[in-house]
């Protein structure tokens, strides 16, 4: 079984920490996930944030959406 973690827990994990409102950092996705070297979360994480600024920026785009 291989070891460490993936870009899909690490971006589950932190999209679940939004949810959550706790903050994204390396050692809350580590303590999260229960495994993980900081080199390699820290890799993820910045590819998540990317990711999310991208995610959010195409929420922005959408047209007329109603209020709740």
């Amino acid at each position: 079984m291989p070891k460490g973690i993936t870009q899909e827990q690490v971006s589950a994990a932190a999209d679940a920490q939004v949810t959550a409102g706790e903050r994204q950092t390396v050692e809350n996705i580590r303590a999260r996930l229960g495994t993980g070297s900081p080199k390699s979360a820290t890799r993820m994480l910045e590819t998540w944030r990317g990711a999310l600024a991208t995610r959010l920026s195409q929420v922005m785009l959408l047209p007329d959406v109603p209020p709740d």
